[in-house]
């Protein structure tokens, strides 16, 4: 990791990108990390796939890496308040609220974003994508698990389950669960992240809490 200051931070597969305080995008590790774009960015998404996106400070959207799928293909002059990058496809919450996805092969509906619902906060899984509509309700398509009801405040997919934390700060998970990537502890959360069959949160306390697959010690925080 180089030297320096970050506002953002985002993990891929293989690399690692950041924000600095200067609004420029760092990356390290793996697979195409070089040619950078330059200029302000406000957001930055790595994908599983050796590929990035993100979002300039002017709204518009660039994508970078490895482009197998289609995923680093957005709308020709997208605009988005959100993006997020997923195992083949990519998604982004347009301007006006309306989430857009490209890329992939779109065998389970993973890029068939609703054209009729207003979106705040975006995130991908394996072959589907969800996001949080104005309300704080879950609204998924592709091949999603079932939501649960209620609002949530934010939300975090893996391969193959989705995590939210709720106003009252308590962290709900659903979805695949061979590895208990989804059995939450009874904690209070400030942040969660689901990884591909694990999640982490942070705690209102300050500690990180982990739960699911652990065969590298992805699971162990120190």
């Amino acid at each position: 990791m180089p030297a320096g200051e970050y506002t953002q931070v985002s993990c891929g597969n293989l690399h690692t990108c950041a924000i600095d305080v200067d609004d420029t995008v760092v990356c390290w590790g793996s697979y195409f990390t070089a040619n950078l774009p330059e200029g302000a960015f406000d957001l930055v998404r790595c994908g599983y796939n050796y590929n990035t996106c993100g979002i300039r400070s002017d709204g518009a959207v660039e994508c970078w890496g490895r482009d197998n799928f289609g995923e680093l293909r957005p709308p020709t002059d997208l605009k988005a308040m959100d993006i997020d990058v997923g195992f083949r496809h990519s998604c982004a919450i347009k301007l006006d609220g309306l989430p857009v996805c490209w890329g992939g092969s779109n065998w389970d509906g993973e890029r068939s974003a609703p054209d009729d619902v207003r979106l705040d906060a975006i995130t991908l899984g394996g072959a589907f994508s969800c996001g949080l509509d104005l309300e704080g309700a879950v609204v998924c398509w592709g091949n999603a698990p079932a939501p649960p009801t209620g609002a949530f405040v934010q939300l975090s997919a893996g391969y193959s389950h989705v995590c939210g934390r709720r106003a009252d700060q308590t962290v709900q998970c659903w979805g695949a669960n061979p590895f208990g990537q989804t059995d939450a502890p009874e904690a209070e959360f400030v942040d969660v992240a689901a990884g591909y069959n694990h999640t982490c949160g942070v705690t209102t306390g300050g500690t990180v809490e982990c739960w699911g697959y652990d065969e590298h010690g992805q699971a162990t925080p120190p």
